[in-house]
């Protein structure tokens, strides 16, 4: 038995033990020695809907469904994630192209759901963002539910986030542990090389309070060039990919981070066109 199954069979225990966070961290070692390793991923889906994390969840369930579009369970979990989010439409869409029945939301929190497996591929979907555009009604007073890592044992902090994510779902956990100290998170975020790597993983949660952590987090620690060079790349990148919605998230900035940013090109970015063209946005 290879290095990831033995991993992922302890989160196994863990996750019988009701140990979440334990669960979480066997589950995510494993998928950092097999990154397809489907039970992992599917396993690790389920721990974070029993710690109310659906928006996590679903990625997981969505990329698990990706190398094997008939595993039943993974169907399940991606449907039960919706109904999380309170995506209670697209959640019975997805469940009719499944063949799940009984498809309310109580009926999600019980074993007793009957899964027929169809031909039939719900249609991929790459952030919680889209999802919400495609929701066809309108919800009421509707709040997302997300992981509260305060609860987080502060020794397996490190355990979870001693390998750098490899997916947006890692990415966004990393961040949500790390952004309560953010020289915690400045130092994690430094260990990065490939700022097209760093855009793509974070491109779907980059609001003005990441960029706000991200800056002000960098700011308190000591740059090295290449380090700097780096996090102007991943700003260039955040223009190119997000556009206006990056230039929003610019505009929304608080008065400290801008005058962080301000001093950050005033030091690293003098010979690049490109970041002194952030500073207009900011009216610098």
């Amino acid at each position: 038995m290879d290095e990831s199954e033995n991993l992922r069979l302890q989160g196994n225990k863990y996750f019988a033990e009701k140990k979440y966070y334990n669960a979480l961290n066997a589950y995510t070692e494993s998928l950092a020695k097999d990154s397809n390793n489907l039970l992992a991923i599917s396993n690790r889906a389920q721990t974070l809907i029993n710690l109310n994390s659906f928006d996590l969840a679903y990625v997981d369930a969505q990329k698990a469904l990706s190398l094997d579009e008939k595993h039943a369970k993974s169907q399940f979990r991606l449907v039960t994630a919706l109904h999380g989010m309170k995506m209670h439409i697209l959640a019975e869409e997805a469940a009719e192209k499944f063949g799940i029945k009984k498809t309310s939301d109580e009926s999600f929190k019980k074993d007793s759901v009957v899964v027929i497996v169809p031909s039939a591929k719900l249609e991929d979907t790459q952030s919680v963002h889209k999802l919400e555009i495609m929701q066809k009604k309108p919800e009421k007073n509707v709040k997302g539910n997300t992981i509260d890592f305060t609860s987080v044992p502060s020794d397996l902090i490190p355990n979870l986030t001693k390998t750098l994510a490899t997916s947006g779902v890692e990415m966004q956990m990393h961040y949500r542990m790390l952004n309560k100290n953010i020289e915690d998170w400045a130092k994690y975020v430094i260990q990065f090389t490939d700022s097209s790597k760093f855009v793509k993983l974070t491109q779907h949660f980059a609001n003005n309070t990441f960029l706000d952590n991200t800056i002000n987090g960098l700011k308190k620690i000591a740059l090295t060039e290449g380090q700097a060079s780096f996090f102007g790349d991943v700003l260039i990148g955040y223009s190119l990919v997000l556009g206006t919605s990056f230039d929003m998230n610019m505009m929304l900035l608080d008065d400290v981070t801008k005058q962080n940013l301000v001093d950050f090109v005033d030091r690293f970015g003098q010979n690049r066109p490109e970041l002194l063209a952030l500073l207009s946005m900011l009216g610098s």
